[in-house]
């Protein structure tokens, strides 16, 4: 997958792709990087809209898995699906 470079949306911020979040940073989704459809139809079924508030809370010992809070649960993510998933700090 082609990596992500720091874009900045004129008057908005800095946005980052979700796998760049650190423990305990709150962010929102504004968008999708990559719409491959079957990536992009299942973070839609698991809670990914747009304007959704996500906080990164974890990662497995060697990075992947990701863990993050949304909608009040916890779910876990590939690293690769993480960053498909554009965010706007907090």
């Amino acid at each position: 997958m082609r990596k992500l470079q720091n874009r900045k949306i004129e008057n908005e911020g800095v946005v980052i792709p979700l796998s760049s979040l650190g423990n305990g940073t709150s962010a929102f989704i504004i968008g999708f990087a990559d719409k491959k459809q079957n990536i992009f139809l299942r973070l839609l079924e698991l809670g990914f809209i747009t304007g959704s508030r996500i906080t990164a809370c974890g990662k497995a010992p060697l990075g992947n898995p990701l863990i993050f809070i949304i909608h009040g649960g916890k779910l876990a993510l590939r690293k690769e699906e993480a960053e498909c998933v554009l965010v706007k700090i907090v």
